[in-house]
């Protein structure tokens, strides 16, 4: 009826003024090339990220019927099937009779801060004598059929021979520049006589060179765990 159309009408103007109070105006506008629509972009004090949520509302709504989300994600490398957990996500917040628009931009800002967590990865070392001991490192950690499936196993290893000599290399495995940046690791901290391999498995985010600081970290923490650095560098003590 026409009451209940103007209590939405306010409800729905109510809603859209919060909303921009909470998290500026250039992150929550009104759409122009839709008459009802909002569109929601996580504010600049949030991590940046090209995902933004268009909202389409219609005339009953919050009263009898859910908004209707549609998810702009084409320049953010997120996969088909993960914006279509997003809209079930988001669908499955709304209660009839409910504002739901301020619980769906908390969880589009949870999700975008947490987009770097959304990519895993974990160090692996072992202590080796020669290049056939990484190889049989690296066979055997495959072994695993979780390891197996994840979207890079990078390696990188340096060994002091019987000879004297250094013999070290690195793999990639995919990762453009991440097996020559492991190593450049290993060499920083002059560590000798080991295999350190970081897997990860790709979250369906790109993270650009953020990247390589999260295999070095995993990679420095794990030689830290295992001694083969000091966690204070004024100490300077190494395995061999």
């Amino acid at each position: 009826n026409s009451e209940t159309g103007t209590d939405n009408r306010e409800r729905q103007s109510e809603e859209y003024l919060a909303l921009q109070a909470i998290y500026g105006e250039d992150a929550y506008q009104r759409d122009a090339d839709y008459d009802a629509a909002w569109l929601f972009a996580p504010p600049a004090r949030y991590p940046s990220c090209a995902l933004r949520l268009r909202v389409h509302i219609p005339p009953d709504y919050p009263s009898h019927a859910a908004p209707v989300s549609e998810l702009l994600a084409e320049q953010t490398g997120i996969s088909i099937s993960e914006q279509q957990r997003i809209i079930a996500e988001l669908s499955g917040l709304y209660i009839e009779g409910e504002e739901v628009l301020f619980a769906w931009a908390q969880w589009l800002v949870d999700y975008v801060e947490d987009l770097d967590r959304k990519s895993i990865f974990v160090a692996h070392l072992a202590k080796v004598h020669s290049a056939d001991d990484a190889k049989r490192v690296l066979d055997t950690l495959l072994m695993d059929r979780k390891i197996a499936r994840a979207t890079h196993n990078i390696l990188a290893y340096r060994i002091v021979l019987s000879s004297g000599a250094l013999l070290q290399d690195c793999d990639d495995d995919g990762e453009t520049a991440a097996g020559g940046r492991l190593l450049h690791l290993l060499q920083i901290v002059d560590v000798q006589n080991v295999v350190v391999v970081v897997t990860r498995w790709y979250g369906g985010i790109l993270l650009g060179p953020d990247r390589f600081k999260h295999i070095n970290n995993a990679a420095r923490s794990l030689l830290e765990q295992c001694g083969y650095i000091d966690e204070k560098p004024s100490s300077g003590s190494k395995k061999q």
